[in-house]
């Protein structure tokens, strides 16, 4: 009963897994993006050109969310279809390679999004540029304390 319950346990949380990390961020982020857009036609009717920056970032970002995702989604449900077949040492091992490299991948979609702001919207590298001259310029322009000098005084009077 022990094995049945551990296999019972790792089916679960394979479809967990898969559910957890790919399903919900993938629907949470769909959500999100159809809000900002909303919200972008309802601000912003007269300004066409943020709205198809805005568009743009959100189709790049959907297109390289599930390019890493779904083929992390087949690697976790060949695992999971294949996982009481016998098989060699070695296969076993170039599947969970694969795989770990595969789920490695999806990681990259956590920083990517102030990449594609960066390449895809002119508004938005405009702000970065000036942010960083503004930085620049607060410290070029600081006042750095003065360094007093202690001179020795010949002191005459005994």
């Amino acid at each position: 009963t022990c094995a049945n319950l551990k296999s019972f346990i790792n089916l679960y949380a394979s479809c967990g897994i898969i559910i957890g990390y790919y399903g919900i961020p993938i629907l949470l982020i769909l959500i999100l993006f159809s809000l900002t857009w909303y919200n972008m036609r309802q601000l912003l009717i007269r300004r066409r050109s943020l709205e198809g920056a805005v568009t743009r970032m959100m189709l790049i970002q959907m297109n390289i969310i599930l390019m890493s995702g779904i083929p992390a989604g087949i690697c976790i449900i060949y695992i999971l279809s294949t996982q009481y077949y016998s098989k060699p040492p070695l296969r076993t091992a170039y599947e969970y390679v694969v795989g770990i490299s595969i789920v490695l991948f999806t990681f990259f979609t956590n920083g990517i999004t102030f990449w594609i702001y960066l390449f895809a919207s002119k508004t938005f590298r405009k702000h970065l540029k000036r942010f960083f001259i503004s930085k620049w310029n607060f410290l070029q322009n600081r006042i750095l304390p003065l360094t007093i000098l202690t001179t020795r005084t010949n002191n005459t009077a005994r």
